[in-house]
């Protein structure tokens, strides 16, 4: 665990937000590499992030994000919705069975995922007859157009950095 005055902890802190909107607090003490009450004290500290409970997850977002796209980051965030809207974008409209196949989950666990998107207005369902079909929604594809570059870093970054 690193030890650093608070300047350039909070300094640290609101870049690492800022690159990773809507990060679990857990990967962000991870990120920093500290403690969860130092990464809890700064969090709750610093009037330039948020932290908000979504899901019952705790995620930490700028000032200067849109609450309206918390819920949208906050599941590109998280790894089974990030896949599922991956696909559904690239195939729309799919069909739960279609998404359960693709993103190699039972299909419970898509039907968990499915229905916490649809909730939180990012996917879209329209239903033929007995089948339900989904669709990303503007909610979606708006924050992948403002933060999908820095979120794909945030991703990739632990393999970029073998390399270095």
């Amino acid at each position: 665990v690193l030890h650093r005055d608070d300047t350039t902890m909070r300094d640290e802190l609101i870049t690492t937000v800022e690159s990773n909107p809507g990060i679990h607090f857990r990967a962000l003490q991870r990120l920093l590499d500290c403690s969860t009450s130092t990464v809890d004290h700064h969090v709750r500290n610093t009037p330039e992030v948020n932290d908000v409970l979504i899901h019952n997850y705790r995620r930490v977002f700028h000032e200067a994000v849109d609450n309206n796209l918390y819920p949208a980051l906050a599941a590109l965030n998280h790894e089974a919705h990030k896949d599922i809207l991956a696909f559904v974008a690239q195939a729309e409209p799919v069909t739960r069975s279609e998404i359960s196949d693709e993103v190699d989950l039972a299909s419970s666990t898509v039907t968990y995922h499915v229905t916490t998107l649809v909730d939180d207005d990012l996917l879209a369902v329209t239903q033929h007859g007995r089948t339900k079909y989904y669709q990303v929604t503007n909610a979606s594809r708006t924050a992948v157009k403002l933060y999908g570059k820095s979120l794909l870093e945030h991703a990739t970054k632990g393999f970029i950095d073998l390399w270095d």
